[in-house]
């Protein structure tokens, strides 16, 4: 059935295929929906089901407990979620009046976490009032890395993008690495020696996400065309670590409870795949690679 939504609807995000709503006053919880299709409120929800689809039998085996929970649900199209949607994509006066949409929790919920630290294109990190916990948002893009220059660090100098390190350098257990990342925070080297830690351990979400990257780019090698939309999903998720910190009551020293997501795992279109040529074709042609 429908769920009925009368409070008060806002719009917490858009990108450029989806927006994502909250009802009331609850950021905890937050409605991602489509808006790939702007003339077509069946289509967007066709996508959403493929979708959903998509992430149960590809990425929920792969990923397992790193992966963001979500449920499929469904929104009444009306009142003030009618008027957020319209603004996207046009609504169709006579037909479907209801949405499919991803329920999740909200990771990083802005009445909680007010203070940005750190941001750019790859690397977010917010904090607490208090400081007690700390959220960091992760742009890993190729951890697996098959071509002989570094594919991120020479398409971020292609985009002319001002970073100097590369998440590469946290795999096989150079979790010191995280402190060249943030060393321009004001985060306390005790805390930041505590999310190193996190980074040196094996089963970090960063080497979770690099082992898969490489297991399907090997599937796909072999098979050639099974699974290149699967391939580049996995290259552009987000990873997002929390920490809430504590003093051990055991040994006195700080420590920490850490928890790890991953988001953006969403069904890449297959129009998609002619982009993904063009951009290989322009950086295996740039002249400035950078290789390390």
């Amino acid at each position: 059935m429908p769920i009925d939504r009368r409070g008060l609807v806002t719009l917490v995000g858009r990108g450029n295929a989806n927006i994502v709503v909250s009802f009331g006053d609850d950021d905890k919880i937050l409605y991602r929906l489509s808006i790939r299709n702007k003339d077509s409120i069946i289509a967007n929800n066709s996508y959403t089901l493929a979708n959903w689809d998509f992430i149960q039998k590809e990425i929920i085996p792969r990923l397992g407990s790193y992966l963001c929970p979500m449920e499929l649900t469904e929104l009444e199209l009306k009142n003030e979620l009618a008027g957020i949607y319209s603004s996207y994509v046009t609504i169709e006066t006579e037909k479907i009046r209801t949405l499919l949409s991803f329920k999740l929790p909200n990771l990083r919920s802005k009445s909680e976490f007010e203070n940005c630290l750190y941001k750019d294109h790859q690397t977010v990190l917010y904090t607490t009032p208090s400081q007690n916990t700390y959220i960091l948002e992760i742009k890993p893009k190729w951890l697996h890395n098959p071509v002989q220059y570094c594919r991120n660090c020479t398409h971020n100098k292609y985009k002319t993008r001002n970073i100097n390190y590369c998440y590469r350098n946290l795999l096989s257990g150079n979790g010191a690495y995280i402190k060249d990342i943030l060393f321009s925070t004001e985060v306390s080297s005790d805390k930041l020696g505590i999310m190193a830690k996190y980074f040196s351990q094996e089963n970090n979400v960063l080497q979770k996400l690099y082992n898969e990257q490489l297991n399907t780019y090997n599937e796909f090698q072999r098979r050639k065309d099974d699974k290149p939309a699967l391939l580049m999903t996995l290259r552009d998720v987000s990873c997002f670590v929390k920490w809430d910190f504590f003093v051990n009551k055991e040994t006195l020293f700080l420590d920490a409870n850490v928890n790890a997501s991953i988001i953006d795992v969403d069904l890449k279109p297959a129009e998609k795949r002619r982009h993904w040529i063009d951009i290989e074709n322009t950086l295996n042609s740039f002249e400035s690679k950078v290789y390390h």
